[in-house]
């Protein structure tokens, strides 16, 4: 038969395959003197899922067969044997078309997974070639955008189906999962995913975040990514785990499961270590039940707490690992501080030019919803995030624990914030209040600022209240700093930097709201005095010693950051204490 013959249609095949009977199978096997009925074999199968081979009957070369192919010895799939092959026409087989080509279904190509791959005759149950070893690996972008029949302009060229897509790109052992999804016949929707672990859902992300490599394949604006932080209960003590999305509009499961394989057990530092988190996690839903309470329950809840721990640590000395009462008891504080602050899992930023330090001065809930800010901006792709305790046995320390990449540096006695801040090897410094705002249009603008002049030190946004309101835009010093009679107002005027102004503004000192040092002209003046009262006065101090040495100090009124509704009630730092303004007069920071 000719290669312009008229295809034979998968209705006909079926037909052609069911009227078969047995015994003539038998026969051709027997006419063929010892050959096989049927020839066949997998030529490849890719790591994301593809099989492709053929299979013919020499006996009748003309005519279709039907295959099976099995994974692990299961059936995972069925193919009609009709693609043309120009190898296959050349080796006598007939008109050349027994070629198949096939996508497995997800369930069967887990990423990560490894499977044997098989190849049957759908009729005779032969097996048809060698079996083929495959890993399954997720597929690129590129690879996606092929397989979607995307035009140039990463929109759906005709034929293109209309279901939405979405891929697990990683799980980390800790729970940190990338992916991304998006609908290509709707590339201006963002897919609402649901995360399943196990098969039971366990929250719901928005696939929104741009990806670079999604947009140079081609696939819409790229902005299709996710980033989602499993619940630590959900894997934590399981050795197999395995995690899927879905859309939550439509309930359709999408793309290829991830597995994620951990070791169960732990060795002794580990579980110490895992000890220490849940036992802070404890200790601060004790200290908010007392909060809630008054101190009546106080000496009860510290009995429980000191029996949970001290058991826990009698059953680990005596090698019967990690007792299941404890951890349970410890376990519900961590699913219970889960449930009211969702956790995070802060982005690696491209650089380490930048360091954000927020010192742990305001209560737990004020910086959680700080970081959470931060993270919402996209600070963290541009910048580290530090946060200094001075106290790790309060609430702050809870922070790593739900916080992940999350840099925390714990004080110990003796130790001040400018002992830590002198040990950052990062170019430029951001010393960042709770209740500042700060996106990554306001960095980018610092940042750019600092680095264009060489002989400025220090940097600092024009500062609004959530009314609109100027709360700080630097400082001015017009006063005598020998006369004793200039309260701090009089001494520090504010420098009336007009919002809007399309250059940098000099000034003579800046509060800590936002500001921005150069790490060299902070070292080299051995960082801030933190004998002051308050930080704010360091920071004025800062600028004056900077001052000295021919650094300069200013605001930019480019960049605008907004302070939180509650920063009126609870936060007060433009200006230092009437003490510190004596110290401030006497080093004459002018």
């Amino acid at each position: 038969m000719s290669r312009a013959r008229k295809k034979v249609t998968k209705t006909q095949a079926a037909a052609n395959i069911e009227v078969a009977a047995p015994d003539t199978v038998s026969s051709v096997a027997i006419a063929t003197a010892g050959l096989p009925s049927v020839r066949g074999g997998i030529d490849q199968v890719s790591t994301t899922g593809r099989v492709r081979g053929w299979c013919y009957a020499p006996s009748t070369p003309d005519g279709l067969r039907a295959v099976m192919v099995l994974v692990d010895g299961k059936v995972a799939a069925h193919a009609a044997c009709e693609q043309f092959r120009d190898d296959l026409g050349a080796f006598e087989a007939g008109s050349g078309e027994h070629g198949f080509e096939i996508d497995l279904s997800p369930e069967w190509c887990v990423a990560g997974e490894t499977a044997t791959i098989t190849l049957k005759d759908l009729r005779t149950d032969e097996l048809l070639g060698e079996p083929v070893r495959i890993q399954f690996e997720r597929p690129t972008p590129s690879q996606i955008s092929a397989a979607s029949n995307l035009s140039t302009a990463g929109q759906p060229s005709s034929g293109t189906p209309v279901l939405p897509v979405a891929f697990i790109d990683q799980v980390s052992a800790d729970g940190q999962m990338l992916g991304w999804g998006w609908h290509p016949s709707h590339p201006e929707r963002r897919l609402c995913l649901e995360v399943l672990v196990d098969g039971e859902v366990v929250g719901s992300t928005l696939a929104s975040e741009p990806r670079p490599d999604l947009r140079d394949a081609g696939i819409g604006d790229g902005a299709y990514g996710f980033h989602f932080v499993l619940p630590w209960s959900s894997f934590a003590r399981k050795a197999k785990t395995v995690i899927s999305v879905r859309e939550r509009e439509t309930g359709l499961t999408l793309g290829q499961p991830s597995v994620m394989r951990r070791r169960v057990h732990q060795d002794t530092e580990e579980r110490i270590l895992e000890l220490e988190q849940q036992v802070r996690l404890l200790q601060s839903e004790l200290t908010k039940t007392r909060e809630q309470l008054g101190r009546q329950d106080d000496a009860t809840s510290a009995q429980k707490l000191f029996e949970t721990v001290g058991g826990f640590f009698m059953e680990l000395a005596a090698g019967r690992g990690l007792p299941t009462q404890s951890t349970q008891a410890l376990g519900g504080a961590l699913a219970e501080l889960t449930r009211r602050h969702p956790p995070l899992t802060l982005r690696t930023p491209a650089s380490s030019k930048v360091m954000i330090v927020l010192r742990a001065e305001a209560d737990f809930e004020v910086l959680y919803r700080a970081i959470s800010v931060l993270h919402r901006e996209g600070i963290d792709r541009h910048a580290e995030i530090l946060v200094v305790d001075a106290d790790g046995f309060g609430t702050h320390g809870l922070l790593p624990s739900i916080v992940r990449n999350l840099r925390y540096v714990r004080l110990l006695t003796g130790e001040t914030l400018n002992d830590a801040l002198l040990k950052l090897t990062n170019e430029q410094l951001v010393l960042l209040s709770p209740y500042a705002v700060l996106t990554t249009v306001v960095l980018e603008q610092l940042s750019a600022t600092l680095s264009a002049d060489p002989t400025l030190a220090l940097v600092a946004p024009l500062t609004l209240h959530s009314d609109g309101s100027i709360a700080h835009d630097g400082f001015r010093l017009d006063a005598d700093p020998a006369d004793a009679s200039q309260d701090a107002a009089a001494m520090l005027a504010t420098a009336e930097v007009r919002e809007g102004a399309r250059q940098p503004q000099a000034v003579d000192a800046v509060a800590d709201l936002v500001v921005m040092v150069k790490r060299s002209a902070f070292t080299s003046v051995e960082g801030l005095d933190l004998s002051f009262d308050t930080t704010v006065a360091a920071v004025v101090d800062l600028s004056g010693r900077l001052r000295r040495r021919g650094l300069s100090t200013c605001v930019d009124p480019r960049a605008t950051v907004t302070l939180t509704e509650d920063n009126h009630a609870t936060f007060v730092a433009t200006r230092p204490s009437m003490r510190d303004v004596r110290r401030l007069r006497l080093s004459a920071v002018g």
